[in-house]
């Protein structure tokens, strides 16, 4: 899943997604996304979701394609790559609103970043716990009603 895809709401757009392919063998490639110049609109207070993303890396670096994200039987060598980020969902209704339990839910299931947390949910972060490569959050409920 992608890292704050989804746009901010009191109910949270979906996430998109990330991956990436590395061609094995010279080869064609075609892409076809939209939702680059306009990404996914936010509802009733709600926030715009991340636009739709490609890129290119090759021996010559790395590179977008005209169009941004289409481009059609692109001739790609082994070893080259395509990494795609997939545009979330807009979110509805004021994010100020989301409730707090949803929130510490999306940081620490990582649908959201800790700087989103607080910049469109208000969240202020009580304890930070490092747990393998991730880390989960206690968010600090008083502040947070009085921040909003």
């Amino acid at each position: 899943l992608r890292e704050d895809s989804g746009g901010p709401g009191f109910h949270r757009g979906g996430c998109g997604s990330a991956y990436g392919f590395t061609m094995l063998a010279d080869g064609l490639v075609t892409v076809l996304g939209d939702r680059v110049d306009h990404p996914p609109f936010g509802v009733a207070g709600g926030g715009n979701a991340a636009p739709n993303a490609v890129r290119f890396t090759s021996a010559d670096g790395d590179w977008i394609p005209p169009m941004r994200s289409k481009i059609e039987r692109q001739a790609m060598a082994a070893g080259d790559k395509v990494h795609l980020a997939t545009p979330g969902g807009g979110g509805f209704g004021d994010p100020l609103a989301r409730p707090l339990e949803a929130v510490e839910r999306d940081l620490d299931l990582g649908y959201i970043s800790r700087a989103t947390a607080e910049r469109e949910y208000g969240a202020v972060i009580a304890d930070e716990v490092k747990v393998g490569d991730r880390a989960r959050y206690r968010l600090a409920a008083s502040a947070i009603r009085y921040r909003r």
